[in-house]
């Protein structure tokens, strides 16, 4: 009786195994092109944590829907979110034992040949598999030399990342989205945050080691002399056409002021209809650019063109002398009534 568990045992062991190498061989190429990273446990990880799905998790899912028409999902759902949790804490512990699982970024060309490489090992039976080999091969030696964007633009035109060397990456502002600064911290193989100085820390050195702001202005200069140019309006933008490489303009109105000279301009406008950017210093010196969205658009990004942003507009703001809860047919007084002790309200002309 021991010995048929003990085997039984073992056998959904090795079976969980195979599972969890097939299926993360299959998708760890994926993995790493989407999120530059891969998990060096996951093997462990999940034996340990699918157990506790397949008894725990699953099991009482399906009964808490089942009882859920009668009112008695309640101790059903808590078991599986007590399953839940000690997944959670499964993962959890299994990450902070892995090692570094960083990637970086992914190259097109090594994410095809290693896709075709899998279509010839899955779905064929015979020695066609062998076809998949050389396209393995070339695939991984495509993984060994892979470029990094030397500047990154977040969609909405706030936040700007810039490659400093030496594993850092120096940002614009002083708070920056954590999400978005650690995507490109594993994009950039970055360990290192630089934050920008304050008007007083403005010298050559400072911008030199990431940027200095003051007044809606924000430079830093790379060791190889490439100079980013980070403002929220278009007013000074002129004054950078001669001494910067790339000026992000947050502003969506603001058009480029710079034609007349070999610096790439990107505007609010620019990432609301193409989404997040990518800028990569290419030959000669002269700044390329990538957008996160290619156009012609796909039907779920048609939207993206009628923001007021993508048409050029700034941002809407509610006039001062308007109330809240009046429509568009309702007049509002902003005359100061006879005896009144108030002042009418100041008019302004809004662009929205």
């Amino acid at each position: 009786m021991f010995r048929r568990s003990a085997r039984f045992l073992l056998a959904a062991m090795v079976g969980l195994a195979m599972t969890s190498i097939v299926a993360g061989g299959a998708t760890a190429i994926y993995a790493a092109w989407h999120f530059q990273q891969m998990p060096s446990l996951g093997l462990f990880t999940n034996l340990t944590a699918m157990p506790v799905v397949s008894v725990l998790v699953m099991p009482f899912a399906v009964l808490g829907s089942l009882a859920m028409p009668f009112g008695l999902d309640g101790p059903f759902f808590d078991v599986m979110g007590f399953g839940l949790a000690v997944t959670i804490a499964i993962a959890r512990w299994f990450a902070e034992l892995s090692p570094i699982d960083v990637v970086g970024l992914i190259t097109p060309g090594s994410v095809a040949f290693l896709t075709v490489a899998l279509l010839a090992a899955t779905l064929t039976s015979t020695r066609l598999r062998a076809v998949g080999i050389p396209f393995a091969l070339i695939g991984v030696l495509l993984l060994i030399e892979r470029p990094k964007p030397d500047v990154l633009v977040s969609e909405d035109g706030r936040l700007v990342g810039f490659d400093i060397g030496e594993g850092r990456i120096a940002v614009n502002r002083t708070r920056p989205n954590s999400f978005t600064l650690d995507n490109w911290k594993r994009a950039m193989l970055a360990a290192e945050t630089i934050k920008p100085a304050g008007p007083d820390e403005g010298g050559d050195e400072e911008i030199s080691s990431g940027f200095a702001c003051e007044h809606g202005i924000c430079l830093a200069k790379g060791a190889s002399g490439l100079v980013v140019a980070h403002l929220t309006d278009a007013q000074s933008a002129a004054d950078f056409c001669s001494t910067a490489s790339v000026i992000v303009i947050e502003d969506a109105s603001a058009a480029n002021v710079c034609k007349w000279k070999e610096v790439l301009v990107v505007t609010g406008r620019d990432l609301a209809i193409g989404g997040s950017a990518a800028i990569k210093i290419g030959e000669g010196g002269l700044p390329e650019i990538r957008y996160a969205i290619a156009r012609p658009y796909r039907p779920w990004h048609e939207q993206r063109k009628f923001s007021r942003a993508a048409r050029g507009l700034p941002p809407y703001q509610r006039p001062k002398n308007q109330q809240p809860n009046a429509t568009s047919n309702e007049a509002v007084d902003t005359e100061a009534q006879p005896g009144s002790e108030t002042e009418p309200p100041e008019t302004i002309n809004s662009a929205g």
